[in-house]
């Protein structure tokens, strides 16, 4: 099969005949959303739609301003696109295809392109706090933190994974709350041809959500979950045949996970973030082992083999991670701790006092957030590995505190004088 042939299965990947059908859940996904009063219904894409224009205005001047993050992992994609487009294949073994497809397919245009996914994140917020409290208070107030948040804005238009994969993840996690589980099967594994960190826990958040939160049969959840796994093997197939074309056996997602973990347990792991010639060093002992797949083959072992002969420094590493993907070095400045911080503290807030009443609802957010924290904590971690979560973290801490205020102030309304 030659080359371009794959560009061609692999670009059919984001044209698939079910895109109608999203379309068509993306229109409707504020009347899907449950809410405790009806006659109002009509405001409430008013609102998303609101939030989402104070979201994009935020982001397009950060962008436009020159002050948006920069990340050299940006150019890996623009080369990653390229290779698609004139070779027909990925050369870079640690990328998946969905951002080089949207670079090939929108060129420059796709800055702009994650702009306006980053500040969907900001409306799909709200319209899960609304699912969830039943408040249009806790979405507002969810959908503004989302839209206010520092590092999310500053990071929409840096050329990175996270707007994109974000949105699909979150449109996913709405649909499952909605039922709609052939579209948010969809939508999960377009998310993860972007980034895969979701590939084993997608499985447990679908049951999640069909047992706990829409209490489901087992007969019925697993029904769903043999749904996910078919479209999961439909939009992985094409990517499957590049794989094995380029590498010559199976790869299932790319070459990075053994060389992340790697990267963060080794001997010379210090920073918790995979430096360059401080968390690995450029002789490192595979250095010079091929194939590639070999390599990391190799590298995956021998983390797992350190990881077993020196526990207490993996221990120390997590905590390192840890605190990274939660903002909390030692090294954080004042803006990180008064702009950041205040949404963690109220998500914190959430899971002691609030997570008890809307367990059956928020469970699937909460296990998503444990998971991708419990990843990063054994891999590598930084910050804005946080952000595919971040808005769930904003959206069930200011939400649950925006409906507590709610609920005091009739409560303190219908009180006789």
């Amino acid at each position: 099969m030659c080359r371009h042939k794959l560009t061609h299965h692999i670009v059919l990947m984001f044209h698939t005949k079910p895109a109608a059908q999203i379309g068509s859940f993306f229109m409707s996904i504020s009347a899907q959303v449950p809410h405790p009063s009806r006659r109002s219904l009509s405001i409430e894409p008013i609102v998303d739609a609101g939030i989402f224009g104070i979201a994009l205005v935020i982001r397009a001047a950060i962008f436009l301003s020159g002050r948006s993050a920069f990340s050299v992992d940006a150019d890996d994609y623009v080369e990653g696109a390229f290779d698609l487009g004139t070779k027909g294949y990925i050369a870079d073994p640690d990328l998946m295809p969905g951002y080089p497809v949207l670079n090939l397919l929108f060129g420059e245009a796709t800055a702009y392109l994650d702009l306006a996914l980053s500040s969907a994140a900001a409306a799909f917020a709200a319209i899960l706090a609304r699912s969830i409290f039943e408040s249009r208070s806790a979405a507002i107030a969810a959908g503004l933190g989302v839209a206010l948040h520092l590092n999310l804005a500053i990071y929409a238009g840096s050329g990175l994974t996270e707007p994109s994969t974000t949105f699909l993840f979150l449109a996913a996690m709405i649909a499952f709350f909605n039922r709609s589980f052939a579209i948010g099967s969809i939508l999960m594994v377009l998310s993860l041809l972007i980034r895969p960190s979701f590939v084993l826990a997608a499985p447990i958040l679908i049951a999640a959500f069909s047992i706990i939160t829409h209490k489901d049969s087992f007969r019925m959840c697993v029904a769903r979950l043999a749904l996910f796994a078919a479209v999961f093997v439909v939009l992985f197939a094409p990517w499957w045949w590049h794989n094995y074309q380029v590498h010559g056996r199976f790869v299932p997602l790319n070459l990075a996970g053994s060389y992340t973990l790697y990267l963060g347990n080794n001997p010379s792991s210090v920073t918790g973030s995979g430096l360059g010639q401080i968390d690995i060093k450029a002789d490192h002992p595979f250095a010079d082992v091929r194939p590639l797949s070999e390599q990391r083959r190799q590298m995956g072992e021998a983390a797992v083999a350190w990881i077993f002969e020196n526990p207490g420094r993996f221990a120390e590493l997590t905590v390192i991670r840890f605190a990274r993907f939660w903002h909390i070095e030692s090294h954080s400045n004042a803006t990180v701790w008064l702009a950041i911080q205040p949404y963690h503290a109220a998500f914190l807030l959430f899971i002691i006092f609030g997570f008890w009443r809307f367990a059956r609802q928020s469970l699937p957010f909460v296990l998503a957030i444990g998971y991708l924290c419990a990843v990063h904590s054994v891999l590598v971690s930084l910050p804005r590995y946080q952000f595919q979560v971040t808005p769930l973290i904003i959206m069930l801490g200011l939400g649950w505190l925006a409906w507590e205020a709610e609920r005091f102030w009739r409560a303190r309304k219908s009180t006789p004088d």
